[in-house]
């Protein structure tokens, strides 16, 4: 057993090295920033907290797979917290426009843009799958054998819902680069 929750750990990786930034976001306005009351300050606190949010739910998601639990309650808490990462890592892709879309804003250097790009697309599919989930079961265009919730895939590298897929080590780096741009959006203000 040792040998296998090794395996696992291995390939749902551990984000600790990113640090939380909500602490630094009221840091900030206690001494205060110039730009707190325009609407790139606004879109600014809410992508750290989402960014946070993200983290978290993931470190969660990820202690769940990684559990010794052997029941469909552990499954859950997976899918559960992995609902709520994709949803708040969706967000930030949308945030993400709004801000690249306003006047006078930081832009993003290439490498960033590039990679959070790439994976935007699959956290945009899996995010419309499990909020439309109810629909797809309704309209019968959930085949036979796909998941209607978030599990973890054979192989154990990434999950799946209805036809969509995402390795682990794509949605860790996706926080990763979300993560730098966060760092970005907090020190430029």
């Amino acid at each position: 057993m040792q040998e296998y929750n090794h395996f696992k750990k291995t390939i749902m990786r551990e984000l600790k090295h990113l640090r939380y930034l909500t602490a630094s976001l009221i840091a900030q306005a206690i001494i205060g920033f110039g730009d707190s009351n325009t609407k790139i300050g606004q879109y600014r606190r809410i992508y750290i907290r989402l960014m946070d949010k993200s983290l978290r739910e993931y470190g969660l998601a990820r202690d769940a797979f990684l559990s010794d639990d052997s029941d469909v309650g552990r499954t859950f808490r997976f899918a559960n917290h992995m609902e709520t990462c994709i949803n708040s890592l969706a967000r930030l892709n949308k945030l993400r426009g709004r801000i690249k879309s306003e006047k006078n804003t930081l832009k993003l250097p290439d490498g960033i843009r590039k990679q959070v790009e790439k994976s935007s697309d699959a956290v945009r599919h899996i995010r419309n799958a499990i909020e439309h989930m109810d629909e797809s079961i309704q309209k019968d265009s959930v085949k036979k054998g796909q998941a209607i919730i978030i599990v973890a895939n054979e192989t154990k590298d990434g999950f799946s819902i209805a036809k969509y897929k995402l390795g682990f080590e794509e949605l860790a780096t996706a926080l990763e680069k979300m993560h730098e741009l966060a760092v970005l959006i907090l020190n430029n203000s």
